[in-house]
């Protein structure tokens, strides 16, 4: 998928992204509450048509940040 996103054959900014973090040894975190609402699902943009399939309640819950150890499972 990555060698397709370079030749030009799909244009997702995902591939590059996941890469450069995979080549890194970076990590993501995903919240387990929305933080945000996302507003683009209009259909003026390129991979977006018209859905609500995305809307969510956003937590009013203040997230703490701790720093904890990291584990592979």
């Amino acid at each position: 998928m990555l060698k397709d996103q370079i030749a030009g054959k799909n244009d997702s900014w995902a591939m590059r992204w996941y890469a450069s973090t995979f080549l890194q040894n970076k990590l993501t975190l995903y919240p387990a509450r929305s933080l945000v609402f996302n507003i683009g699902l209009d259909a003026s943009g390129t991979h977006c048509e018209v859905t609500n399939e995305y809307d969510v309640d956003l937590s009013s819950i203040p997230i703490r940040i701790e720093t904890i150890q990291i584990e592979e499972n």
